[in-house]
């Protein structure tokens, strides 16, 4: 069965954010490029919503979230989501040397 997607408020900055960077320090290409590997990346999460391994959290609303890479060459950006019946819900898209506790800590959407 193929589930919905839903990508909430602050997944959406976060991308708008590195491809920013993106376009900033190597052009529109590469900024086309990293939103086509986003798109990558929800196909198979809809299409195969367990491919990304479950997290521990210490942070009671998060459990149960997995996270996932997105295809190379931009595999440092790590997709955090949670898995409904109905719907993958995409919480965040970060670049892998983040804090990640900490940034969910200041987080709350």
């Amino acid at each position: 069965m193929r589930r919905g997607l839903c990508v909430r408020p602050r997944a959406d900055r976060d991308i708008d954010e590195a491809a920013d960077h993106y376009f900033s320090e190597a052009g529109i290409a590469v900024a086309t490029r990293f939103h086509e590997a986003v798109e990558q990346a929800w196909n198979a999460l809809c299409e195969q919503p367990k491919l990304g391994v479950t997290q521990e959290w210490l942070s009671s609303r998060l459990r149960g979230c997995r996270k996932w890479h997105l295809p190379k060459p931009f595999q440092v950006y790590q997709v955090f989501y949670c898995v409904t019946e109905e719907v993958i819900d995409i919480v965040r898209v970060l670049h892998g040397s983040r804090d990640m506790e900490a940034v969910f800590d200041e987080s709350d959407d």
